[in-house]
């Protein structure tokens, strides 16, 4: 917006839904049928620094607006989230990376990518894809439909625990906590005392030790044959495109 589209959402939002349709004409003019994912990365132009912004609001608001138009034409919907204008893991990068995380989730998009990118989607990083990770399974607990029956509310249970009783000590609590409860994997919840034992370590710091431990204990497996001969097929298969 404001470089490559006009600076408003509405003139922004029209060229992108063109230029998207454009795209699967083209598509179908090349192979009749062919699967076709509707999306743009739309956003602002930072006029002091001239950066593609991605933790601007405005790319969350086009998001949302172009999923509306994707579920209108039936088609699915890819869009942009999960990363962050900041050039390390910091409290900006945390704010954008739940904010347009959590809004892409309701909008409904079928596929988010750019999750962990740095620096405007310049910079890559291991800690980033962890905390992504971190807040795609916070945000799906958030999202979890509440069901109410006799499992989650056990009224003749809270009748014998009763007031000022617990149910800490209840079979209930031991079988349904696990199930219930989102349960960080590096987010902290200590007590100061027990974080600071063990080495006061903030969440880039965890998330560097994670990261580091995934990639030392990583065997990858190597391709079954019968995959690396589909994968072959699919290259034979492939025509390039006629220069115009």
């Amino acid at each position: 917006m404001g470089a490559s589209a006009p600076a408003t959402l509405e003139g922004a939002l029209v060229q992108t839904v063109a230029e998207a349709l454009a795209g699967l004409v083209i598509f179908q003019r090349k192979r009749s049928g062919a699967k076709f994912i509707f999306g743009g990365d739309t956003s602002i132009m930072d006029m002091r620094t001239g950066i593609f912004c991605y933790g601007a609001p405005e790319l969350n608001i086009l998001n949302a607006a172009l999923a509306d138009m994707a579920h209108y034409y039936k088609l699915p919907f890819f869009c942009l989230a999960g990363a962050t204008d900041a050039k390390v893991l910091d409290a900006q990068a945390g704010f954008e990376y739940a904010m347009s995380i959590y809004v892409a989730t309701l909008n409904g998009c079928n596929i988010i990518h750019d999750l962990g990118y740095l620096e405007s989607g310049l910079t890559s990083s291991f800690e980033s894809i962890l905390f992504g990770d971190e807040v795609v399974s916070n945000i799906k607990r958030l999202l979890r439909p509440i069901k109410l029956d006799e499992k989650s509310v056990p009224f003749q249970l809270m009748d014998k625990v009763g007031p000022g009783g617990t149910f800490l000590t209840q079979d209930h609590t031991a079988e349904t906590f696990k199930k219930t409860f989102w349960i960080p994997r590096f987010f902290d919840r200590n007590v100061f005392e027990t974080w600071k034992d063990a080495g006061s370590k903030d969440i880039r710091a965890l998330l560097n030790e994670k990261a580091r431990e995934i990639f030392n204990g990583l065997t990858p497996d190597e391709l079954p044959s019968d995959v690396n001969i589909s994968i072959e097929k699919i290259l034979a298969q492939h025509q390039p495109d006629v220069s115009v």
